[in-house]
């Protein structure tokens, strides 16, 4: 009986032990952050520019010590491009790898998807996706380092109305959930500056052909077309603009200023413009040195991808440095206490809903380069009864600053 007992007691310090060691190298080892992006697939080149700022900020992390005196790594899983690829990358990553926080896609309609797991999975999720609705879905593990549609497309509203003296408007958008919401919102903010929306034509990601939605905007006599989508489709609306020599001015969502944009063009964007969070040509001397930096590493002209990225990583590690630890409560109470954050894109300080920045660049295209006219502000947008219906939000709870 002795000896049975004396087992037990070894088996239980055994036990006790390898759970000391697991701890130990769970607090030494490596901060392991997930990354959902697009590795192949027709948005792999978008990928490699975000890719590119999360990597471009880890290295300077890692180079001065780390983070709480640990090496940061990226875990990275491919969505091949698509919603349920993201949803699939993940789940995975989440469960086989155990990351603290997760770098979440660009895509709205992924992030929107992929909104249930991250509930369940209560870890921080940093994002650049845009779409309105993301914000408000009750969900206190998101954050948001993009101004929302809700400021940009009033924006650029107000731009063509007020810059450019439009009084007729044409909305063109891509069918998907940011394409789709922010035409509503284009449509319900050009009446409050003296504007009249006299034609809305959607596309499906991936087509090639948009004659038909351009020549409507010609027989409507259209002023300015206000166009909500992304990269690659708007360098082909760029070149078959100018091909049936449609001579009307369109103004952007961001992708629609990005060097995949422009270049698909083959000089046909110049004359445009784009609601846009940065370009690498806008003089602040923190863009310039980004700017450079980002080139000299990546022998890529830098873009709104790589820049957002590189300053949602930064604000991530400075939450966990300042939180003192790796647990997923204290890194989102963290997170929503920046205030103020100095990033290449703006200054982040976070909402009880998640969004961190407020400001847009107006850009023209000149030249084949994006040419800054102005930084401008807007409020965070806070949906009334009207527009909860309009996107088909849940009932919004009153949330207190931290939840």
């Amino acid at each position: 009986m002795v000896k049975h007992h004396r087992w037990i007691i070894v088996g239980i310090l055994v036990l006790m032990l390898a759970s000391m060691v697991e701890g130990a190298a769970k607090d030494t080892g490596p901060i392991k952050i997930a990354f959902i992006n697009s590795v192949t697939g027709e948005k792999a080149l978008a990928g490699t520019y975000t890719a590119s700022g999360v990597k471009m900020a880890v290295d300077a992390w890692n180079k001065n010590g780390g983070v709480l005196g640990r090496e940061v790594k990226i875990i990275t899983e491919d969505d091949a491009g698509t919603t349920s690829g993201a949803v699939a990358a993940f789940t995975k990553v989440v469960s086989s790898v155990e990351p603290v926080a997760v770098l979440a896609p660009i895509y709205s309609v992924m992030d929107l998807a992929m909104v249930p797991y991250m509930l369940e999975a209560k870890i921080p999720v940093v994002m650049g996706a845009t779409n309105v609705k993301l914000t408000h879905q009750n969900n206190p593990w998101i954050f948001r380092i993009r101004a929302n549609d809700g400021i940009s497309t009033k924006l650029a509203a107000k731009f063509a109305v007020e810059e450019l003296g439009a009084k007729t408007i044409g909305i063109l958008h891509d069918s998907d959930e940011f394409g789709s919401g922010g035409a509503k919102m284009v449509a319900a903010a050009v009446p409050e500056f003296g504007g009249k929306v006299v034609a809305t034509k959607a596309y499906h990601g991936g087509d090639k052909d948009f004659s038909s939605q351009l020549l409507e905007f010609r027989k409507k006599n259209v002023d300015v077309i206000i166009a909500w989508g992304h990269a690659v489709e708007a360098g082909l609306v760029y070149r078959q603009k100018a091909t049936l020599g449609i001579d009307i001015p369109i103004v952007g969502s961001p992708s629609w200023g990005v060097p995949v944009a422009i270049d698909l063009s083959e000089g046909a964007a110049d004359g445009n413009y784009c609601i846009i969070d940065y370009i690498s040509t806008d003089p602040d001397p923190r863009i310039q040195e980004f700017a450079k930096l980002y080139k000299d590493t990546f022998k890529l002209e830098s873009e709104f991808y790589g820049a957002s990225y590189y300053d949602g990583v930064n604000i991530l590690l400075t939450a966990i440095e300042k939180a003192g630890s790796t647990e997923p409560e204290k890194i989102r109470q963290a997170l929503y206490e920046i205030r103020d954050f100095q990033g290449i894109i703006g200054k982040y300080s976070f909402t009880k809903r998640g969004d961190g920045i407020h400001q847009v660049r107006i850009i023209e295209i000149r030249d084949g380069k994006p040419v800054m006219r102005s930084v401008v502000s807007g409020d965070p947008w806070e949906p009334n009864e009207e527009a909860s219906k309009l996107f088909d939000l849940p009932a919004l709870k009153d949330l207190p600053p931290l939840w």
